[in-house]
């Protein structure tokens, strides 16, 4: 296009019928009260204690927009999950290709929630279309919603794990896979979605049993999700406290510490 002022990458974006202004994080207004620091604080330092009582800054849970991203420079050596709940996987597939991009970071593990991946429909030739470098395991939904899909980077062996997956119609889907590694301690990574259909004390009846197996196999473990729970109701909720205090209690954290979901009211 001549005199065209978008850079390359604007450019992929607006062809796409993406606004590039629509990504950048500095546009959306929010704050957290003082209520909610407090509970962002309190799991920030429960992570510190939990994995390195000498941590000093225990602001390692940010949010980054594609530049911010890309400017972190994150070390590609590392494990690297991805998760995102897309509300249909068919219908957002091209934006979410263009995230990947955008980023540039060949993620060891991609967990995507409501995939809405139906029960009668198999999605073997869709993801081996758009995600030729990875092994995929997922669980369909027989509700309207729902879905969840685990991609572990093909130069990992992995394998499922159909024993640890808490499945309960038109409530929980979830998928488990395990990754394989020579000579250190094996990584299982799961990607839970929770309907709004059940409560949280039902949920975790069912979930719990399933960390407890995975603690007992002492292997390292990385769950995303979308639990539909808002632990800043903490001090606030008797199910949503309960919830964090027995999965706390088996030595698992949340690693995200800032809301994942912002509205108007928010």
């Amino acid at each position: 296009m001549p005199f065209s002022k978008l850079d390359q990458k604007s450019f992929f974006l607006n062809s796409q019928g993406i606004d590039s202004h629509d990504i950048e994080l500095e546009n959306i207004s929010f704050h957290l009260n003082k209520s909610d620091k407090e509970i962002t604080n309190q799991i920030s330092r429960l992570i510190a204690e939990n994995t390195d009582p000498d941590l000093i800054d225990q602001n390692f849970c940010s949010y980054y927009d594609p530049k911010d991203f890309l400017k972190s420079k994150f070390d590609p050596n590392n494990f690297s999950i991805f998760h995102l709940n897309i509300a249909s996987l068919h219908f957002h597939i091209d934006e979410l290709l263009i995230l990947l991009e955008l980023i540039d970071y060949n993620f060891d593990c991609i967990m995507i929630s409501e995939t809405k991946f139906q029960t009668n429909f198999d999605p073997k030739n869709f993801l081996e279309e758009y995600f030729p470098n990875y092994n995929f395991y997922f669980t369909p939904t027989n509700a309207t919603k729902g879905g969840s899909l685990v991609l572990i980077s093909k130069r990992f062996y992995s394998k499922p794990r159909k024993d640890l997956e808490v499945t309960d119609s038109k409530n929980i889907e979830s998928t488990f896979a395990e990754i394989i590694l020579p000579n250190t301690k094996n990584i299982i990574v799961g990607c839970i979605y929770k309907h709004h259909t059940i409560t949280t004390t039902e949920f975790q009846n069912q979930f719990l049993p399933a960390l407890q197996t995975i603690n007992r196999e002492n292997k390292d473990m990385f769950i995303a999700g979308d639990y539909n729970i808002d632990l800043l109701k903490l001090s606030k909720d008797k199910a949503t406290n309960d919830y964090f205090e027995n999965v706390t209690e088996m030595n698992i954290v949340p690693l995200i510490t800032l809301p994942t979901r912002i509205t108007a009211k928010s």
